[in-house]
């Protein structure tokens, strides 16, 4: 039962939503839509996103890991799946790996999406970190 709910509240479709419309999330569509969010998007949204976080920056974020492909259902709950596609996307960006979406992570997802760019004061690149400090980084 535990698995079940962990899936329903990261994106994975159920029984109770197999019968809404089929989304294409690491498709064409995906990536058309990960690049409007991200022209329009807010550089950061001001709170470091990581396992257990939710809202509407966490649809953001799943958003925009499906313009890189990452395959997710916007549902706004950050649960291992978008941990997992996080970690994909910070090993494909030189950034720190830590799972956890700060400004680095956050500022390298909007320039790959065809955003303005990191944000100011954020780092992309080899040693960005989002967390710095003992145990922010490493895989």
């Amino acid at each position: 039962m535990k698995a079940r709910a962990e899936r329903e509240a990261d994106g994975q479709q159920t029984p109770t939503t197999a019968t809404t419309p089929a989304v294409d999330p690491g498709g064409a569509a995906a990536q058309a839509q990960a690049s409007e969010l991200a022209a329009s998007a807010p550089p950061y949204p001001g709170v470091m996103l990581r396992l257990g976080s939710s809202g509407p920056p966490v649809v953001s974020l799943q958003t925009l890991l499906n313009g890189q492909g990452a395959g997710l259902t916007p549902d706004g709950a950050f649960g291992p799946l978008t941990r997992q596609a996080v970690v994909g996307f910070q090993q494909g960006a030189a950034l720190d790996v830590d799972g956890i979406v700060g400004p680095a992570t956050w500022g390298a997802l909007i320039e790959d999406s065809g955003g303005p760019g990191p944000t100011p004061g954020g780092t992309t690149g080899t040693g960005g970190g989002d967390t710095g400090g003992p145990g922010g980084g490493g895989p």
